[in-house]
């Protein structure tokens, strides 16, 4: 079987479930750790012929949604996640939905959220295996959000064995009407400016960079709203740039997708410079302070929204008895 994985630090994990699941499957991880589900959407709307040739699309998201962006928005971030899943609905490809379990949920305050998930996700028959179901003690999470890397191994052994004995049938006639997302590549991005287009790869991410050290001007021909950006920082970099005169701070290492603390207004024009300065400024999430000398930052995406809401088609799919025990 060939397994498209689309999820975050769970699934990224490097002795994880994922690598079980190679013992026995043919597996593609896009997964990455820290992200909201706008990095979903963005992958599967750049990659959904690949998506669909396979056999299965696992995906795993609600942790960082309702932990982390869900307390910083509210529910204008869980109306991203009602667009994520109309768009998975569309793919003609079976999905597994993994909610990977945090301690205690019950009494988490974005608990109904948790509820909600599972809702949207059998409204579209999307198959949904919610680890929070099996009582796993405490001794067995790396922390608060994480399986130990051992228990997440032992259960993609149980899966990458239960697939095989599953015979799902392909989905039919999903299709996506019309999207309000769009992204902006560094690929693109060299075509307005004399930044280096630069190149990061590891075991587990290949990506572009835009190396922003001179200004980009490009224009679009109609209003939208920047609301996230994709960057690669490396360690102990003070990255910065400013998009249309809001500053933005980045922070952690590594390649990250983020979203704005305030949606950017684009009516037409957008100009992107380099922060050169120094001294301490909050990042994105306003929890953590960055302090040194700032030469600008290294940009992978630029993802945009426009008015109006996303529309689908749903798949015609069925539903499977899938238990973990």
């Amino acid at each position: 079987m060939k397994i498209f994985v689309l999820g975050t630090s769970n699934s990224a994990m490097t002795d994880g479930y994922v690598k079980a699941l190679k013992a026995r499957h043919e597996v593609v991880n896009f997964s990455l750790g820290r992200v909201p589900c706008i990095y979903h959407i963005k992958v599967i709307l750049e990659r959904r012929v690949e998506i669909e040739n396979c056999d299965l699309l696992i995906i795993d998201h609600y942790i960082n949604d309702i932990n982390r962006y869900f307390k910083r928005f509210g529910e204008k971030h869980f109306s991203y996640c009602e667009d994520l899943y109309a768009i998975l609905s569309s793919l003609n490809v079976n999905i597994l939905n993994i909610l990977f379990p945090i301690i205690n949920i019950e009494k988490n305050t974005s608990s109904y959220l948790y509820k909600k998930i599972i809702n949207i996700s059998k409204s579209f028959c999307i198959k949904v295996i919610d680890l929070n179901k099996k009582y796993i003690d405490e001794v067995n999470f790396k922390d608060k959000l994480h399986l130990r890397a051992d228990l997440s191994f032992n259960f993609g052994a149980w899966l990458g064995d239960a697939l095989d004995g599953i015979n799902w049938k392909k989905p039919t006639n999903g299709s996506l009407i019309e999207t309000s997302y769009f992204s902006i590549k560094a690929s693109d991005l060299q075509y307005f400016s004399e930044n280096k287009f630069e190149n990061y790869e590891n075991s587990l991410i290949s990506i572009n960079y835009i190396e922003l050290k001179k200004n980009i001007n490009f224009s679009f021909d109609k209003s939208c709203k920047l609301i996230a950006i994709g960057y690669f920082k490396k360690l102990n970099d003070c990255d910065g740039l400013i998009i249309n005169e809001e500053e933005i701070i980045l922070s952690r290492d590594g390649y990250l997708i983020e979203l704005l603390d305030k949606n950017i207004d684009i009516s037409s024009k957008v100009n992107i410079e380099p922060l050169i300065a120094s001294g301490s400024f909050y990042a994105l999430g306003h929890k953590e302070k960055v302090t040194g000398d700032f030469f600008g930052a290294k940009i992978v995406d630029l993802i945009f929204k426009i008015e109006g809401k996303t529309k689908a088609i749903a798949a015609v799919r069925e539903r499977i008895g899938l238990q973990f025990k």
